[in-house]
């Protein structure tokens, strides 16, 4: 599309190379740098030293991103392969990809990503359940973001397997949605424009999505009679989540919760199980008072609860600023769309949550709830870490909890 603005042509390669000795200046200057780089084997070594020269920063320096990513340890996660990321990086850096994207820009945009989850954005799009499945595989499945990437940018038909079921049968497959390729209005990167598209025509099973459909080119999908819808709903969105990790996962209407209180214990008990885990939970809220809005009903991601307040993550980015509709308050000490509610506005907006599946019995579960009700566990801190960090929870002391947990040392129906 010649003369189109929203094209922006690809990024001039950097005036001055990156040397080595300017290589070694940053490593050195660093000791968390320089150890991390001392931990990585002879080969890996000279992989980033090969990628770090390809892509420094247009004044010659390294770039911070892939600097940040050494440094806590994302480029040595590994996927359910055993590759690094950092070798997934390699693989981009030795393949072709699909025009009319940009090598170099489809590096940075992908360091950058890795190296702050928080930079993914839905912009002007409908795809905030996608956005928020993106949040998490980047934030806790670093590496196979990076292999999954790889692959949907890749020339050619861009499918990616997807994790196998843990029960046992056929890997699912992503494909590229075509409609994400070409630059767009939205103001995405090239990244978020294809994992997006293709992430909500993956979820939408037999019906097709377009990113630049619908009022507003807000993107849309049309079943197989022709129907057409904006978004996709929880009981889908939970097939991307099982695609990226193999597990289960429970959609759950939350309604109870803005009246039960008794209820909002338990699920905050529960809540606080899969923060530990390091396990983040997708929540659907009311999030504009306006039924028409397009955010009316939105999803979200859980990345922190306390004893006032809950911790959002909006996959509007930094977009979100705090407001009034719903009222929340930005935390601008976490960048790229973090946002905290006081429980009660929470509570009063929520309707639904996508989590892994609870494989604790029925049973073993309510003696769970009871033990964190008498110990006032479910009432402590559960601030979310750095990506890929597991967060502790408070133990809420012995007594009664020391009773209980015989009981949870015993099967009731739930795996240990």
């Amino acid at each position: 599309m010649p003369g189109d603005p929203r094209i922006k042509p690809p990024l001039q390669q950097p005036a001055r190379p990156l040397t080595p000795e300017a290589w070694r200046r940053a490593l050195d200057g660093d000791p968390a740098l320089k150890q991390a780089y001392e931990r990585l084997t002879p080969e890996q070594r000279q992989m980033l030293d090969r990628l770090a020269a390809a892509h420094p920063n247009p004044d010659g320096t390294p770039n911070a991103d892939l600097l940040t990513c050494l440094r806590r340890g994302t480029l040595s996660a590994r996927d359910r392969q055993g590759r690094t990321t950092l070798e997934h990086l390699n693989t981009l850096e030795g393949q072709r990809v699909q025009a009319p994207l940009e090598k170099g820009t489809i590096f940075r945009e992908l360091v950058g990503e890795l190296a702050e989850p928080g930079r993914n954005a839905q912009r002007t799009r409908g795809t905030c359940v996608a956005t928020s499945i993106q949040y998490i595989h980047a934030t806790e499945h670093p590496a196979d973001f990076a292999r999954v990437m790889v692959g949907l940018v890749k020339e050619g038909d861009g499918d990616v397997e997807m994790a196998p079921p843990r029960g046992g049968g056929p890997a699912p497959v992503m494909r590229r949605n075509a409609s994400g390729l070409p630059p767009d209005n939205s103001g995405r990167s090239s990244i978020d424009r294809i994992y997006q598209s293709s992430m909500m025509d993956f979820c939408n099973g037999v019906d097709t999505y377009d990113n630049n459909a619908g009022p507003n080119n807000v993107g849309q999908s049309t079943t197989p009679e022709g129907n057409t819808y904006g978004g996709i709903w929880d009981r889908q969105g939970k097939l991307g989540l099982s695609a990226i990790t193999g597990e289960s996962y429970d959609d759950r209407e939350q309604w109870p919760l803005r009246s039960d209180r008794g209820a909002r214990t338990d699920f905050e008990s529960d809540l606080r199980r899969e923060l530990q885990a390091g396990r983040r939970v997708m929540v659907s809220m009311t999030w504009s008072s306006n039924p028409n809005d397009r955010d009316a009903n939105h999803e979200l991601v859980i990345v922190g609860v306390d004893e006032q307040y809950v911790y959002l993550r909006n996959p509007w980015g930094d977009g979100d600023q705090g407001g009034n509709d719903p009222p929340r308050e930005r935390m601008r000490d976490r960048p790229g769309g973090v946002v905290r509610m006081r429980k009660e506005d929470f509570y009063a907006r929520i309707n639904g949550t996508v989590s892994q599946h609870d494989e604790r019995g029925g049973l073993r579960r309510w003696f769970d709830h009871q033990r964190d009700r008498w110990t006032g566990s479910s009432q402590g801190s559960v601030p979310e870490g750095r990506p890929g960090e597991v967060v502790p929870v408070p133990s809420g002391g012995l007594g009664l909890g020391g009773a209980f947990g015989l009981f949870k040392a015993m099967d009731f129906g739930g795996k240990p």
